[in-house]
């Protein structure tokens, strides 16, 4: 006697015992086997019911795996309530097995929310996008999507802003309700005696979430080749007061696969000998992975310029950059993510004449 899988998943779910009494690891299980014997319902034609769709809406573990190629996000919006633009050319996603059913995502959209330290933070809706999927491996993209802040975690966010900055890496979650399209397909072994032939099938209200790690853009005191000098390209002087103004072109190395957009970013600055000496302006930090060329612009304050101008001039510096003021960005979630910036750059001895 023929036995189909969603005859025995669906006995699994009803020997198990009440929810409550269920560990947590165990739930996930319960939850799984139950959305099984939905979903294999459903692409054999059998409807999806109002429990069932409550079924699959919970995390049931369909996704196992997730990775992010790439992140692009713009934090120059100034909106109000705070809503940046973020999107990535390459979300991977490890997917389980249904059993007795063959399914090939082919086109995606999903309602997420953005998880940094157990704390959600914020959420993103993506448009429907291309997939392809080979084995257990699906591949989409994340259109330009608003990234919308929570009015009550703003502070999260700039520290989530602040460690991608950072960090040499990060590791967050996404949860996720996705509308997929497939293409199924079940075998006559499975529903006797005809089988379901290849077919496209939208299903919506898909629970999952995963943790993504990426590589952060590691400017931080440790890292001295974050920073680089490239050359001086314009000065001023005051004679009388020693104050002065270097335009310099520095290079930022990015070793991750973040687009970050920040704007202009002002620094406290301080010398070697960890004095303050005035202020260092980024203007229009738009990073991409690798080398990225930055106009800075240095002023000094009065009380260390002339000392200063001298060393610069003659022996060169070690300065360090800074946004412990809070004041870096005219966007008040970049500013809040410098607090924890601190980086260093060597400055040569210039030649001025």
């Amino acid at each position: 006697m023929k036995i189909a899988p969603y005859v025995l998943v669906a006995s699994a779910v009803a020997l198990s015992v009440t929810a409550s009494a269920i560990p947590a690891f165990l739930k996930r299980a319960g939850n799984q086997a139950a959305a099984f014997a939905c979903l294999f319902n459903y692409f054999a034609g059998r409807g999806l019911s109002d429990t069932c769709s409550m079924t699959i809406a919970t995390d049931f573990g369909i996704v196992t795996s997730g990775s992010l190629s790439d992140l692009t996000i713009d934090l120059t919006s100034s909106a109000d309530p705070l809503s940046f633009t973020w999107s990535s050319t390459g979300l991977t996603l490890g997917l389980l097995s249904i059993p007795g059913v063959n399914f090939e995502v082919t086109e995606a959209k999903s309602r997420n929310i953005l998880n940094d330290n157990n704390i959600d933070i914020a959420r993103f809706e993506t448009p429907s996008a291309p997939a392809t999927q080979i084995g257990a491996s699906m591949k989409t993209t994340i259109g330009q999507s608003p990234l919308i802040v929570y009015t009550d975690k703003q502070a999260q966010f700039s520290a989530f802003v602040g460690d991608l900055i950072t960090n040499s890496s990060l590791t967050f979650f996404l949860k996720s309700s996705g509308d997929v399209t497939v293409r199924v397909t079940i075998p006559a072994s499975y529903t006797l005696p005809f089988g379901v032939p290849s077919t496209s099938i939208t299903v919506n209200g898909v629970g999952c979430s995963s943790s993504y790690t990426m590589a952060g853009i590691n400017l931080n005191i440790n890292n001295s080749n974050g920073l680089q000098f490239k050359s001086l390209s314009d000065h001023t002087v005051d004679r009388t007061t020693g104050a002065f103004s270097l335009t310099l072109t520095i290079i930022l190395k990015n070793p991750s696969q973040l687009y970050l957009n920040l704007g202009d970013l002002t620094l406290d600055t301080m010398d070697g000998a960890g004095v303050a000496v005035g202020t260092t302006l980024l203007q229009a930090v738009n990073l991409v992975p690798g080398d990225n060329t930055i106009t800075a612009i240095v002023t000094s304050s009065a009380a260390a310029s002339a000392t200063l101008y001298k060393r610069v001039t003659t022996m060169g510096d070690t300065w360090t950059l800074t946004g412990a003021a809070g004041t870096g960005s005219k966007n008040t979630v970049v500013a809040a993510a410098l607090v924890s910036l601190k980086a260093m750059i060597t400055i040569p001895a210039l030649n001025v004449d």
